[in-house]
């Protein structure tokens, strides 16, 4: 059964999405690599490499444990390259130390201590600055490592209690062997020929910025709720409102070149990010690099003898991006309809001066109000929403924060770029004690001070345009920042002296006011629980 998954980071076209660890020899080190990256990684330690984020734990047991870890066990995120990281969303051009501050102070569950006061490593000639965080049932730390260029290596650890420290020598020396891996030139490529030779027709997406050429024999149409992003199959079924078992079906979209993290900026790069999950319990193989239409392109099989599945990139003229394309048709069709196959790949064009803006999606709450009820008993707090929409848990840092959207969550919940008419809310009760130190002085203004505190504190820019408002009569403060791709508004709601609500926003521009109007009449419900 194929099913179409609507998602920034990936849209498979299988349903359960499963892969498994890779485990490192018994040596003292193994050299990983995805051909982005390569690093050392100590022989007794295992990964799960999804792009962006790669997951290293002790064990599989460990990288597969969704509470509290045991003696011995950690977890970590490592993420490379990039500043732009979920869910800190830092600016283009931040320095090593100004991700590692915002890191550091991101809001986490109520019986974490403030952060120890950091160490900076400077051997190697690298900087590195690491932290920890005692929490009631874990230890949280944050090690940032400032790699040639622009790049940076960070973790984000999970150890049980007094265990984190033990791990800061080995993690240390991981993100020092951190390298980006040299892209080979393009007249070094094998080249892949395309056949144009059938008959075609233009198609031109909603918003007039994509176009492609289809053979006029194959059925096309445009996904109504995701822009720039078309099914395509052989016929006699289409692609919508599911991909056909049985026949050639193609996802083909455009991945905007601002979108993508820095390291993921290539063809290989976008088959790995695009890729990283695999499909229906396999993995997508090893990257394969050609040209293609004269430009750069990178594909990966899916490891199955099912059916053929690839996943394929190719540069856009003008560096505007990629086209990405994923085919699954009946084994041996991909090798005949390949030239095909290739020609429509090439085809694709993007003009993002051609945007035509299409009505903005409404958030506005439903007639019949706030019928269900969502409680968070790690974070101690209660709220209503609408039936139309979903609340889900998710743990990031070690916090157990809410997330609401005005839509069903089709997936586990990942942070990511909001897609059109899919925004979703990160919140969380918390105290003031957390993550600052030393606790400010709140005074009278307490929602703004706090707030303007903690963005201080996380070296985010644009406090002073921090805004006050009243909710429901408890006092509160608002930022709201223009992230490129995204807006996101994040508030405090002061609960007492002591404790506040913890409210981040992440929409699209055109979206951000009714979006925001909807969460001021749910979070006006919020009330704390006793812990």
């Amino acid at each position: 059964m194929i099913r179409h998954l609507r998602s920034t980071w990936l849209w498979a076209v299988l349903a359960l999405i499963l892969h498994q660890p890779q485990q490192a020899q018994a040596q003292t080190s193994v050299p990983y690599s995805n051909d982005l990256w390569r690093f050392d990684l100590p022989a007794a330690w295992v990964l799960l490499d999804y792009g962006q984020v790669i997951l290293i734990g002790d064990s599989q047991a460990s990288l597969a444990v969704d509470g509290l870890l045991g003696n011995g066990q950690f977890r970590a995120d490592l993420v490379l390259g990039d500043v732009g990281i979920a869910p800190y969303y830092l600016e283009a051009g931040s320095s090593a130390e100004e991700v590692f501050n915002q890191t550091l102070n991101f809001p986490l569950e109520d019986m974490c201590q403030p952060p120890r006061e950091p160490l900076i490593d400077e051997a190697s000639g690298l900087r590195s600055w690491w932290s920890v965080r005692a929490c009631s049932e874990s230890d949280q730390a944050v090690l940032v490592t400032d790699l040639p260029g622009d790049d940076v290596a960070v973790v984000l650890l999970t150890t049980p209690p007094q265990e984190a420290e033990a791990l800061r020598a080995p993690l240390l020396a991981l993100t020092r062997s951190a390298q980006r891996l040299p892209q080979p030139a393009l007249e070094d490529l094998p080249r892949i020929e395309i056949d144009s030779s059938a008959p075609t027709r233009r198609l031109t997406s909603r918003n007039q910025t994509m176009t492609l050429s289809v053979p006029d024999v194959w059925l096309a149409e445009e996904d109504q709720t995701v822009e720039n992003a078309f099914g395509i199959t052989s016929g006699p079924r289409p692609f919508f409102p599911q991909p056909p078992q049985g026949q050639l079906s193609i996802l083909m979209t455009v991945v905007q070149q601002d979108s993508l993290p820095r390291a993921y900026r290539s063809p290989e790069g976008v088959v790995l990010l695009y890729g990283a999950q695999g499909v229906g319990g396999a993995p997508y193989g090893a990257v394969q690099r050609f040209a293609l239409d004269g430009r750069r392109a990178a594909q990966r099989p899916l490891e199955t003898s099912d059916a053929d599945a690839w996943i394929v990139a190719l540069e856009l003229p003008d560096q505007q991006g990629y086209a990405l394309a994923q085919f699954i048709a009946p084994v041996g069709e991909y090798t005949m309809q390949g030239a095909t196959l290739y020609a429509l790949l090439a085809s694709v064009r993007y003009d993002p001066a051609a945007y035509v803006a299409p009505p903005a999606p409404s958030h506005d709450l439903p007639a019949e109000g706030l019928t269900q009820t969502h409680t968070n008993g790690s974070a101690a707090f209660r709220l209503a929403y609408p039936s139309t929409w979903d609340v889900s848990t998710t743990l990031i840092d070690g916090a157990a924060l809410s997330v609401l959207t005005p839509y069903e969550q089709e997936t586990t919940f990942r942070l990511s770029v909001p897609e059109r008419g899919r925004p979703f809310a990160l919140i969380s009760r918390s105290t003031r004690a957390i993550g600052l130190a030393p606790t400010p002085q709140l005074g009278e203004n307490a929602a703004v001070v706090l707030l303007n505190f903690i963005n201080r504190a996380a070296a985010r820019p644009d406090t002073e345009a921090i805004e006050p408002f009243d909710l429901a009569g408890r006092q509160a403060a608002r930022l709201r920042v223009d992230r490129g791709p995204f807006v996101q508004e994040t508030w405090i709601i002061m609960i007492d002296d002591s404790a506040y609500f913890y409210v981040a926003l992440f929409s699209q521009a055109a979206e951000i006011d009714s979006f925001s109007r909807a969460l001021q009449v749910i979070m006006a419900s919020a009330e704390s629980l006793p812990k």
